[in-house]
């Protein structure tokens, strides 16, 4: 389970520190057939197979992808071993893959063999990490130094799963699987669901029995699925989309959320100590008035204004509520967070969220 949030504050200072440092590595020019964008990792377990190479799939967001991309890849010493995929995780079609890994930081690097079995999950960019890289697709070392570096701090995947890497790769192998049925794949989901009831396992018993099953009966399942994770241990930074994604396909059809937040952030610049005051506008745009039952915050660092005041629980039809909020700013650096609203509308449990970034200097 993700400890701390405070890596991801510290991310732009691991960069500062260690691109120095691999500037002063000897850099191959990799030939542009060896780096993917957004390519399906059944392509590009496919491709590495024909071409009898080790894959990595990097996942990293917008802000990070050019830098580690140019920077880091580049200054590995033996890149004619593998091909590269970068996945944008700001991209909604992406998210699934921090649901899999039970993350919400990044970058993250998965590398492959060439028969598309998962060696190695490295988190960030430190010295180490790129180290544990470079051994597992270097033929030179003897060995994978740091395997797994930085994964299970920065994880959700319960501590109950021996073999990550196993456990991982079922999954990715299901997904990749052009052979099977839906009902196969169903079955095979429950079988990793029943493990450990992970949510992933669990959306993807969701996701394959949509095509075998009834509306209702996946409905139900999904009202489960949400009851069961909504209130869970489990991160909201990484499971609230989760949550939304199945709600909007299996409950709402498709169909927008009843809900729609905008965030306000005052207007900094902003110094470590202050407080930013943060407004969330929410309207209703349902055909019902809509419950709200809580409100969540990812960081103790966030309070309602004024502090203890009971917040707004009804929102009529087309009517807009404004939430206040002031966060305290502990760190340098940007700072990410969340503020979840847990709702009812009709006899559907879900919820929306508000997502905080704010830039604090020294």
């Amino acid at each position: 389970m993700i400890k701390n949030y405070k890596y991801r504050v510290l991310l732009p200072y691991i960069i500062l520190l260690v691109f120095p440092i691999l500037n002063l590595i000897p850099a191959c020019n990799i030939p542009k057939e060896r780096i993917r964008h957004e390519t399906p990792f059944e392509k590009m377990k496919e491709e590495a197979g024909q071409k009898g190479k080790k894959f990595c799939i990097v996942l990293t967001d917008s802000s990070n992808i050019k830098e580690y991309r140019n920077t880091v890849i580049l200054a590995m010493k033996h890149d004619n071993q593998a091909i590269w995929d970068f996945i944008n995780t700001d991209n909604p079609d992406n998210r699934w893959y921090e649901w899999l890994l039970g993350t919400w930081n990044s970058p993250y690097t998965l590398i492959f063999d060439k028969n598309g079995k998962l060696e190695n999950i490295v988190f960030g960019i430190s010295e180490y990490a790129c180290i544990s890289i470079e051994s597992t697709i270097s033929p030179h070392n003897e060995g994978i130094r740091h395997r797994n570096f930085g994964f299970r701090k920065n994880s959700a995947i319960p501590e109950s799963i021996m073999n990550v890497n196993e456990f991982i790769e079922s999954h990715l192998q299901l997904i990749a699987d052009t052979t099977e049925t839906y009902y196969g794949k169903y079955i095979k989901a429950d079988s990793l669901a029943m493990i450990s009831e992970y949510p992933f396992s669990e959306y993807l018993k969701l996701h394959y029995g949509s095509h075998v099953f009834s509306k209702d009966s996946i409905a139900k399942m999904a009202h489960g699925f949400i009851e069961r994770y909504l209130h869970s241990s489990y991160p909201k930074m990484t499971y609230s989309s989760l949550i939304q994604t199945i709600s909007k396909m299996f409950l709402l059809e498709n169909a927008e959320s009843p809900l729609k937040l905008e965030t306000h952030i005052a207007k900094g610049p902003y110094h470590i100590g202050d407080e930013a005051n943060i407004t969330v506008s929410v309207t209703n745009y349902g055909h019902e008035n809509i419950t709200i039952e809580k409100i969540e915050t990812t960081c103790g660092c966030i309070k309602t204004i004024p502090a203890g005041r009971h917040f707004r629980k009804t929102i009529r039809r087309n009517e807009t509520v404004n939430y206040r909020f002031s966060m305290e700013l502990e760190y340098s650096g940007t700072i990410y967070h969340e503020i979840y609203f847990y709702f009812h509308t009709g006899n559907a449990a879900s919820l929306a969220t508000a997502r905080i970034e704010v830039n604090v200097e020294q």
